[in-house]
């Protein structure tokens, strides 16, 4: 009886796993980042940043929020390189400078690639 349990818990770790290193884990990661700078909260972003570009991520992101107040954002596409465990995520932000009170829109190109040792995709660069 064991044995009919034991089997699909093994299948369904595995397939969660190699789930997160796919465009399901990709996805939720890119959306939990641009969540994250919507609402200002660098601690969180900083979680999904590759620790080798974290402090040059966190300088270009603490002076955003620092200056301007994000109120949406869309995430306009997704381009996967499966081979290369990378993605370009191009990303629109609208926003109101702090001392200003116009709307503003900002496209950016989001660089991210899967970490194997965290086991999840993490942001690598911003263009």
């Amino acid at each position: 009886m064991h044995r009919y349990i034991t089997i699909p818990l093994i299948l369904m770790t595995l397939f969660a796993c190699a789930g997160q290193s796919g465009i399901k884990g990709l996805q939720e990661n890119t959306q939990s980042f641009q969540q994250s700078i919507r609402w200002a909260s660098l601690q969180s972003a900083s979680a999904l940043m590759d620790p080798h570009f974290k402090s040059d991520l966190m300088k270009y992101y603490g002076e955003w929020v620092e200056k301007n107040k994000t109120v949406e954002y869309t995430i306009l596409g997704t381009q996967m390189n499966e081979a290369k465990n990378k993605a370009d995520v191009w990303v629109e932000f609208s926003y109101y400078e702090i001392i200003h009170e116009t709307l503003l829109r900002k496209r950016q190109k989001q660089i991210w690639a899967y970490n194997r040792d965290a086991k999840k995709w993490m942001i690598t660069a911003v263009e």
